[in-house]
């Protein structure tokens, strides 16, 4: 169990590292007030939905670009959410085979969100999130490297 604890610690870093590089890069461009901004809102799914808005809204000639980065990092989010907010157990028959146990009370009954990962799937997930980080960093600090 302890490489499947290193994988989502993995997922999970990459997740906090990328939304720090968004909320230094929506400072940047005026889609929020501060720095930290973005990053401090704790409600990851409402805040995306609102710069989603913002970007629709804007003038920026790559908005497109972005909206669409901002659309995967929203679908790698769900991802993340399975694998942070469940009871993880090991499949007996197969060690790389994981069930990711979780439960939501909605208006008043228990839903089974239980999701099945494999260990090459969170992999994906990771490298995902790493090849995300540096599309948003390549498309915003390439646009500022051409404007200096």
């Amino acid at each position: 169990m302890s490489s499947i604890n290193c994988l989502i610690g993995d997922i999970v870093s990459g997740f906090v590292r990328t939304e720090f590089l968004l909320s230094q890069i929506f400072s940047e461009m005026g889609l929020t007030k501060g720095k930290l901004d973005f990053f401090a809102d704790g409600r990851t799914e409402r805040k995306l939905d609102k710069i989603r808005l913002k970007l629709v809204e804007s003038n920026l000639m790559n908005k497109e670009d972005y909206i669409s980065l901002v659309d995967t990092y929203n679908e790698l989010r769900k991802h993340r959410n399975s694998v942070v907010h469940s009871l993880v157990l090991t499949n007996a028959s197969d060690q790389n085979d994981f069930l990711f146990h979780n439960y939501q009370l909605v208006n008043g009954e228990i839903l089974n969100k239980t999701l099945q990962y494999k260990m090459s799937d969170l992999e994906n997930i990771k490298v995902d999130l790493r090849n995300l980080h540096n599309k948003f960093y390549v498309l915003h600090f390439d646009k500022v490297k051409d404007v200096r």
